[in-house]
């Protein structure tokens, strides 16, 4: 499980160089799978162009436009292993601490998948990573996860829409 790096305007853009590392290391050990924490609103995400998704990539492509280079390469970079590990890229909406955990989650890989809500608790996308590291499911796929809409106690610590649909 891989989860490098911060996207704090401030703080130097080295996720992709850490990724390059971390892939290196695990082609030499002969590790056959990583799951990437990264971001959604990149290249090629399913998400409907709702408010949330226009102002992410608003903001990625110009206030934080150096995070957004780096979170395509640092992809790019765990992608890079010539077919040797099965890598799963995990693109999280609104990750918060602000979220109590639930232990579910949904994922949003097409258009016709159900809604998933904008805000999703740490410890789910965590628990989601480490049960993907240890009985894979989906399998060199770049994956959107979102809660559960409605599913949150405490949803009133994050917006009250649904990104999808």
């Amino acid at each position: 499980v891989v989860a490098i790096g911060n996207r704090e305007p401030w703080m130097p853009r080295t996720l992709a160089l850490g990724m390059a590392d971390i892939r290196e290391a695990a082609v030499v050990c002969k590790v056959p799978r990583l799951v990437v924490l990264s971001s959604f609103g990149l290249s090629g995400d399913p998400l409907p162009w709702k408010w949330i998704r226009y102002g992410w990539a608003l903001m990625l492509s110009t206030v934080s436009r150096s995070a957004w280079h780096d979170l395509v390469a640092m992809e790019a970079a765990a992608q890079d292993t010539g077919g040797s590990i099965d890598v799963l890229i995990v693109r999280p909406t609104g990750l918060t601490p602000k979220l109590s955990a639930i232990g579910a989650w949904r994922l949003f890989r097409t258009t016709t998948d159900p809604p998933i809500a904008y805000g999703i608790a740490k410890q789910d996308v965590a628990k989601f990573m480490v049960q993907e590291a240890v009985v894979p499911t989906l399998h060199n796929a770049i994956v959107t996860i979102g809660g559960v809409p409605g599913a949150y106690a405490d949803a009133d610590q994050i917006p009250d829409n649904v990104v999808s649909h």
